[in-house]
This record gives structure tokens, C-alpha cells and sequence, in this order.
């Protein structure tokens, strides 16, 4: 395996097994449920859900990880009196065939190369070669297990690519997915077309809605909607991605010379005068810059 891919990448899911009988839903059994959970949403962006077994001595309990939170299954005894009736089969039997169903079931991921149509439609619009989108790869994970997962894909456009317009070239290609209220579907796509006006702003391609939706215990929004909008979903998310040009920078040293950090401070005010210039204001302290 390559030293920079994921160690978990190869695994679809985890089974904790422990040998002693203790409860299942202690500190350290949650914990450690967490951290497996983490790990493979770290491996395989972007997911849908991932899942964890536990089997505690004779009791057997299935978790799922969402955008949201997590899913516990009840608790399976599977000892050879518990399974002997036959609810406790029936549950037995779905366990097994979760875990047997394959990789679109337990572990559902999505990359550019599953939204093909979608995605080739933008790039002829915007004058750019399909395959750059397609074959675009990660650059970025936010893996949080709390709704605000957000992964990114990314591809420089080079000339070993037909068909793409001179105007593109060395900038990259990203798309960003990510978890969000259906009030909020568009906005990100919204903001990128009214900054596109400025000088070195991102311009953007395309958002549309990945097909997964999951419930989440709280309020979205009880605000009206716009004329002509439909309500937002209470207690609803849905996965997006937002496609847009940019061109990507090098991360700055520690190391950075005075004068050089203060060519990089006027450039960056430069670009927020040109936000401000169209109507969009910030506020940024000489903390963040520094960090």
C-alpha cells in the first residue's frame, strides 16, 4: 500500500470483540466505538453512513455512524438458548446478511466518477474537460461525526487534457461535499457566483444534492421561506456538492520572511477590498493571519 494512503482504507467496516461479559455501553466501550467509527470516515470520504459491530461476551449489538450521530441496534444474545426462538434468528439473520450484502450496502461512498452526467454537463459549460472533474481526488477531509462532515475533491487543470479552454489553465477543479439543511442547499453556490465578479474570486460550476438524506433530533429552521421556495425540512440534512474553479495556493511556512508575509497581507486585502466593492463585508484580527 502506498505510504500515503489511509492504513483503513481497505476496511469496510469493524467487529470489537470482547471475550469477557461487561456491559457494551460503558465509557470505554463508546469510546472506543468513536474512535473505530472516526477512522473510517477518515479512510473513505465520502460516505453515507459506516458501521461497527461489538460482541461482548454472548451479547451482540450493530452501530451505525451517520452525518448526525450514531444508531444503536438492541442489544443480540446469541447464546444457544437466546437464538433458539425465532425473533432472535430473524434479528441474527439480518446481522449477517448486513454484513454480507457488499460495499453499496454496509459502506456507500461517493466520488465524481458516480454523478458522471452531472458533472460532464458542467465542464462542457464551463469550456473545461470532463476528466479533470472525474478524475479529481481528495484533498481535504473534515471527517466530524456531528453533521458537519465535509470532504473535498481536487484536480489541476494541465494541458494533457483536450478540450479545455486556455483561460483555465493552472487552476484546479474542486468538488465540495458536504451535509447540509435544505435552506442552505444552494447557498454556497449562491455566494460563489456573486464574488465570481472580483478579480482571483472561485467561479463556480454547478451544486446539486448527492441523493442521501438522514434525520437529525433538532430544528432546522422554523423561518418562512422565500417567496417561491419550499419549506426548509425540520429534522432533515442531505448530502450536496458545490463545483467550482480556483487556483490553489501554497500553504505559507512558519519560516516566512517579514517582507514576504507583508506581499501576503496586501494581497489578501486587496481581495477582500474587491469582495467589499461588490457588496460583501468581514471581519478578519491579525490573530487568524498569523496562525
Amino acid at each position: 500500500m502506498p505510504a500515503h494512503m489511509h492504513p483503513w482504507l481497505q476496511y469496510v467496516g469493524v467487529i470489537e470483540v470482547k471475550r469477557l461479559t461487561k456491559s457494551d455501553l460503558d465509557s470505554e466501550m463508546v469510546g472506543q466505538m468513536l474512535r473505530y467509527a472516526r477512522q473510517l470516515l477518515i479512510a473513505h470520504p465520502f460516505a453515507r453512513w459506516v458501521h461497527v459491530v461489538s460482541w461482548t461476551g454472548l451479547k451482540v449489538r450493530l452501530w451505525q455512524f451517520n452525518a448526525n450521530g450514531v444508531v444503536l441496534s438492541r442489544a443480540l444474545e446469541v447464546g444457544d438458548k437466546s437464538v433458539s426462538s425465532e425473533l432472535e434468528l430473524d434479528e441474527l439473520g439480518k446481522l449477517l446478511h448486513l454484513l454480507l450484502s457488499g460495499e453499496e450496502t454496509i459502506l456507500p461512498r461517493w466520488t465524481p466518477v458516480k454523478s458522471q452526467k452531472i458533472l460532464q454537463d458542467a465542464a462542457r459549460k464551463a469550456r473545461l474537460s470532463p476528466d479533470h472533474i472525474l478524475r479529481s481526488r481528495i484533498v481535504n477531509v473534515r471527517p466530524a461525526l456531528n453533521g458537519s462532515r465535509t470532504v473535498v475533491f481536487g484536480a489541476e487543470i494541465s494541458d494533457d487534457c483536450s478540450g479545455s479552454s486556455h483561460e483555465h489553465r493552472g487552476k484546479f477543479v474542486f468538488v465540495k461535499c458536504s451535509w447540509l439543511p435544505e435552506r442552505l442547499a444552494d447557498h454556497e453556490h449562491q455566494i460563489l457566483t456573486e464574488l465570481s465578479g472580483a478579480s482571483g474570486a472561485p467561479l463556480p460550476l454547478v451544486s446539486f444534492e448527492l441523493g442521501w438524506t438522514t434525520s437529525t433530533s433538532y430544528t432546522i429552521s422554523d423561518q418562512k421561506p422565500p417567496a417561491g421556495k419550499k419549506p426548509a425540512s425540520k429534522g432533515r440534512v442531505a448530502a450536496y456538492a458545490v463545483v467550482f474553479l480556483q487556483h490553489r495556493g501554497d500553504q505559507i511556512p512558519r519560516s516566512l520572511k517579514i517582507s514576504d508575509m507583508s506581499r501576503i497581507f496586501r494581497q489578501l486585502s486587496e481581495q477582500l477590498l474587491a469582495y467589499a466593492r461588490l457588496g460583501f463585508t468581514t471581519e478578519i484580527s491579525t490573530q487568524e493571519i498569523s496562525s
